[in-house]
């Protein structure tokens, strides 16, 4: 029984809780899935997973650090598709705005031009 301390007391545990993190069982289909491994394999997958403290990383000492770098990378992600997405809005009112002024401008080259006539 040399191997009982490979691992640090509580793995399971944060490993479980680390996975409903980002794994939640709360959607339909993973519950679905979950029922479905439960029922096949004999086995509590949902057993003692808690949901009080799921979002505080200060609960996750092995895997915390890892979570933050994720969460960062996560937020780095959002960030950088907001604002290319706002650029794009920002290119699509300037091009817009040039083809609205090109037809403002030839409808009044056209009334000046009739009038003269």
């Amino acid at each position: 029984m040399q191997y009982r301390n490979i691992y640090p007391p509580g793995l399971l545990k944060e490993l479980r809780k680390t996975l409903n993190l980002l794994w939640p069982i709360e959607d339909v289909q993973t519950a679905r899935h979950v029922f479905n491994l439960e029922k096949k394999e004999e086995v509590d997958v949902e057993g003692g997973m808690g949901y009080l403290d799921k979002f505080d990383l200060q609960t996750y000492p092995i895997f915390g650090e890892r979570l933050a770098k994720i969460q960062e990378r996560l937020e780095s992600e959002e960030n950088r598709r907001a604002n290319s997405f706002g650029f794009r809005i920002a290119i699509w009112g300037i091009v817009l705005t040039a083809i609205f002024g090109l037809i403002s401008a030839i409808t009044g080259i056209l009334q000046v031009w009739t009038s003269l006539r």
